[in-house]
């Protein structure tokens, strides 16, 4: 696959540095539209590229802190599904806890136990304690 022109990369990578600020000051409304105005420039296959993955990771964690919660499942849902985003134990946590929400604990189960595949529980310690509690209660000991 080639790789993207070098002016296209620029200008996506400043759409999602400016996202990321926005995030960062709270105003998650304008990050994910400067995600998403970053997304709309990555060229097909979207989900080929791994900065495309890394917009989609960033739209669905600013969806999860802004609490939109249903959002953030269809996002990083796709995310997950993504060559960059298989596997990655930050989507799989994003999405336990989006998934852990909404409601549909045993997805939500499925999600976050795929992060104990990477290593220890170290992911969770800067996360509300409830998603480490669900998780231990939904494996067996």
């Amino acid at each position: 696959m080639p790789a993207i022109p070098a002016t296209l990369f620029a200008e996506i990578e400043a759409l999602s540095d400016a996202g990321d600020a926005l995030y960062e000051a709270g105003d998650y409304a304008q990050a994910i539209a400067r995600y998403k105005a970053g997304y709309a420039l990555v060229p097909a296959p979207k989900e080929e590229w791994e900065i495309g993955t890394s917009l989609l990771i960033a739209i669905g964690d600013t969806q999860f802190a802004a609490g939109d919660f249903a959002r953030a499942v269809e996002t990083l849902t796709a995310a997950s599904f993504t060559p960059a985003g298989m596997g990655n134990p930050f989507v799989h946590l994003r999405l336990g806890q989006a998934l852990f929400e909404t409601g549909a604990l045993d997805l939500a189960a499925e999600s976050l136990q795929r992060i104990r595949g990477h290593g220890d529980d170290s992911i969770f310690d800067d996360e509300d304690p409830k998603y480490l509690a669900f998780l231990q209660s939904r494996t067996p000991n």
